[in-house]
């Protein structure tokens, strides 16, 4: 499970970037702990309370993309899709509300059954 994307929004980080980086990153799990699982990354570039940069969050949610159609790779939830009482309020630097955090595990939920039962 990876959910990382709005410090790399902040950042202004390429999709190639972030890619390359996700993929060292793996990789360089992998061998340390001697295992070759699929990480599932979710798709989380939004924080509306801290910022809105439509361009640079749509960089980082394509490079999501890339990583789930990439090799030792699977599809994670999509948790840019919680927005309004889903999210912190206007004041707060929160990502989630309450209910937010709890449709958040169930869109994780959702993505780890669907890649427990995956049929090659």
């Amino acid at each position: 499970m990876w959910q990382r994307g709005e410090s790399e929004v902040i950042d202004k980080t390429s999709r190639a970037e972030y890619v390359a980086r996700v993929k060292v990153i793996r990789d360089s799990a992998m061998k340390a702990w001697v295992i070759d699982v699929p990480w599932l990354p979710a798709k989380s570039t939004l924080h509306p309370t801290v910022y809105r940069v439509p361009e640079q969050e749509e960089a980082i949610c394509g490079a999501i993309g890339d990583l789930w159609k990439t090799p030792g790779f699977c599809p994670g939830p999509d948790t840019d899709v919680l927005d309004a009482e889903n999210r912190g309020g206007p004041k707060t630097m929160r990502h989630f509300s309450g209910i937010g955090q709890r449709r958040a595990a169930q869109l994780w939920f959702a993505a780890i059954w669907t890649e427990l039962h995956r049929i090659d």
